[in-house]
């Protein structure tokens, strides 16, 4: 008596468990033949029992990774799951615990019941709306609750500002609409406010610094958009392309510092006019191809580019110089220039006056005539009465000191000489394009790297 009290004990408490927790397979089935297969609901159909009800449709766009991010062609490719969710009203209507158990909760497939078209409309590859039929709507039939989780791939364009390159941000956006349907019948009411990023996966170039989630109306339309910052990880630019570039810039400017004897000069200077223009072409390559706003990184380079071209223009000019034959002298004016430079002109006029006439002060050799000429001009072939031989002629020894009268006068100015000339333009010429590539370097870099 014991044993059979037992079982049918067991019997009312699994009754009462299964009216409770859930329905079992038939009615399941019961419920979805009379609702969904064979019932009166249909997936065309307005989920309203008032058609003029406006269907409130929330959204969590998950981001899953940035796929790519092509700076140049403007498009941003994303991977992430959006989950959404709204009320069907005709399921719910269509719910008899007495009949169905207690069902919690069903997955249905999408194909047999209404949902919002959500469709991305910025999108650079095929408009179209999200998910397919493969996809299940998980129901709850006592409310009419829907959960929707279609998994998306998607490729939208982005206007790139690449004016800090490389310590650059964008801002990228993706907008999300209802396809068909006016904000009267069918609106997003989102409730968070950003992306998820539970389930991300950091990308190797790009960080994200924030995300933000706005809806507006536009033509009676809903829009809903997600607005996505991106920051450049720009330790490698650092590395392989700002660095070198400073670099090279100095280098640049030492050319003026080799002995123009080498002969190493101009292949030095086209070597390094040559470097900065490989790096212009890496860097234009990484970039969009716009006018604006134009990469302030480019217009460095491009300067960079033009100085090094100067360089190499003012290296030819001070070879010429130190070449120049030394007989020609060197004008006044520029040897007055070139000593006041090298410290040259440091005494009183007094002294000056007093070392131009040591220059300028030639020893005049007495004449030769028959009394006083040496034993060497006397000629062996001469008469007993020891004639001597014939002396230059007077004009001739005049021409010769003037020649070296014309040679002192042109080393003697000073001191100064075209060797000199091209040494002091050298370090002239160091001294501007070193304080120049300064200038231009902090004028530039300087606004960029703060802009990290």
């Amino acid at each position: 008596m014991a044993a059979e009290t037992k079982i049918f004990l067991s019997c009312v408490l699994f009754l009462i468990l299964q009216e409770t927790f859930g329905a079992n397979y038939t009615q399941l089935l019961s419920y979805y033949q009379t609702t969904i297969t064979d019932g009166a609901y249909s997936s065309k159909v307005f989920p309203r029992d008032t058609q003029t009800d406006i269907i409130d449709v929330d959204m969590v766009f998950y981001l899953s990774s940035i796929k790519e991010f092509d700076e140049v062609a403007g498009t941003l490719e994303l991977i992430g799951i959006l989950k959404i969710t709204w009320t069907d009203q005709l399921i719910g209507d269509s719910y008899n615990s007495n009949l169905h158990g207690s069902i919690s909760e069903i997955l249905i497939s999408s194909s047999h019941i209404w949902q919002p078209t959500v469709t991305i409309f910025n999108s650079v590859s095929s408009i179209k709306v999200v998910g397919d039929n493969s996809n299940k709507v998980r129901c709850n039939p006592n409310t009419g609750a829907m959960e929707w989780w279609p998994g998306i791939v998607l490729k939208t364009g982005c206007n790139v500002d690449a004016s800090n390159f490389p310590f650059d941000k964008q801002e990228c956006k993706v907008t999300f609409t209802n396809w068909g349907y006016r904000n009267s019948e069918v609106k997003f009411s989102i409730t968070t406010t950003s992306i998820n990023l539970d389930n991300y996966r950091d990308n190797e170039e790009w960080s994200i610094e924030d995300t933000i989630l706005s809806t507006e109306d536009v033509n009676s339309i809903n829009y809903a958009t997600y607005t996505i910052t991106l920051a450049r990880r720009s330790l490698f630019f650092l590395a392989n392309l700002v660095f070198p570039i400073l670099i090279l810039s100095l280098l640049n400017a030492i050319v003026f510092l080799l002995p123009p004897a080498t002969g190493e000069r101009i292949s030095y200077s086209i070597t390094a006019f040559m470097s900065f223009a490989v790096y212009l072409t890496l860097t234009s390559e990484n970039l969009p191809r716009t006018s604006e706003p134009l990469s302030i990184l480019c217009v460095y380079l491009m300067i960079m580019t033009c100085i090094s071209a100067g360089t190499a223009l003012f290296t030819i000019t001070t070879l010429r110089v130190f070449h120049t034959e030394e007989e020609e002298r060197v004008p006044d004016k520029l040897a007055t220039i070139v000593a006041v430079l090298n410290c040259k002109v440091c005494k009183s006029e007094d002294d000056e006056d007093d070392d131009e006439m040591e220059i300028f002060a030639i020893k005049t050799p007495e004449p030769l005539d028959s009394k006083n000429a040496p034993l060497d001009m006397l000629d062996p072939g001469a008469g007993p009465d020891n004639e001597k031989a014939p002396l230059p002629d007077d004009d001739e020894a005049e021409e010769g000191d003037e020649e070296n009268e014309e040679k002192e006068i042109v080393k003697g100015k000073y001191g100064v000489d075209w060797k000199l000339v091209s040494a002091t333009l050298d370090f002239f010429f160091f001294l501007v394009f070193i304080a120049g590539n300064a200038l231009i370097t902090f004028f530039f870099l300087v606004p960029l790297a703060a802009s990290m």
